[in-house]
């Protein structure tokens, strides 16, 4: 089995983000608001990355290797 790996959740994961909550099960299963507002992605990211400064909360991206 791969192991996982975990990586701060920043700017560089927007496309990724993107990618994500444009796919229907995600919205799906998820409290990501359907539709997603335009520029959802990065203002999701940046509200981590200021949670980070503070202290207050952490966003990680998973993955395989």
């Amino acid at each position: 089995m791969g192991e996982v790996r975990l990586e701060l959740l920043d700017q560089r994961w927007v496309e990724d983000v993107a990618d994500l909550v444009a796919d229907p099960q995600v919205l799906r299963f998820t409290r990501i608001p359907e539709p997603p507002p335009a520029g959802f992605a990065r203002t999701w990211i940046e509200s981590y990355e200021a949670a980070r400064i503070d202290g207050t909360r952490e966003g990680f991206a998973a993955l395989a290797s």
